[in-house]
């Protein structure tokens, strides 16, 4: 009598060389989705920074209708809110006037914990810093992932001031 079964399956050592190619190839591809996450924030930022220039803009045109772009304190009508402005363009205060221009949970730094909230905000000093906008799990802009606004200082310099730190991102 002749044995006809067939062998069948994988013998230990492909499934061996199977496992070894995989790890090999999760080891190569994971760098590439963790800096993905990387770039995520970092678009998320962008997005942030291109919503405050856009709301400078509008209220600055709103500023200069009502003769406010030369004025170093003055408030303008938005949506039936006042927005303060300083030579027409928003105040860096969030609680008074950025609250009424961004949409999203803001929670302050450091009175909320930053995992609860989708952006925080810092003003430590308005008079002498900028406002720093935070995403979701940053509180301190020596993490270096933030975008801070200051209006201009003077009606000479007829500019606001928009920075972007993404590199701790």
């Amino acid at each position: 009598m002749t044995n006809n079964s067939e062998a069948r399956g994988f013998t230990l050592i492909e499934l061996v060389v199977v496992i070894v190619i995989l790890g090999i190839l999760a080891v190569t591809a994971a760098p590439k989705f963790l800096n993905l996450q990387h770039e995520a924030r970092k678009a998320t930022l962008a997005g942030m920074k291109g919503a405050m220039a856009s709301a400078a803009a509008q209220v600055y045109a709103v500023s200069a209708l009502n003769g406010l772009d030369k004025s170093p304190s003055g408030a303008v009508s938005m949506n039936g809110r006042s927005i303060e402005v300083v030579y027409g363009y928003p105040l860096n205060q969030y609680r008074r006037v950025w609250s009424e221009l961004l949409v999203g949970e803001f929670g302050e730094v450091p009175y909320q914990e930053p995992s609860d909230y989708e952006w925080m905000w810092h003003n430590p000093n308005p008079t002498k810093d900028g406002l720093y906008i935070m995403p979701r799990n940053f509180s301190n802009k020596s993490q270096r992932c933030y975008v801070m606004y200051k209006p201009p200082v003077s009606s000479a310099t007829q500019t606001y001031t928009l920075e972007m730190d993404d590199s701790g991102c």
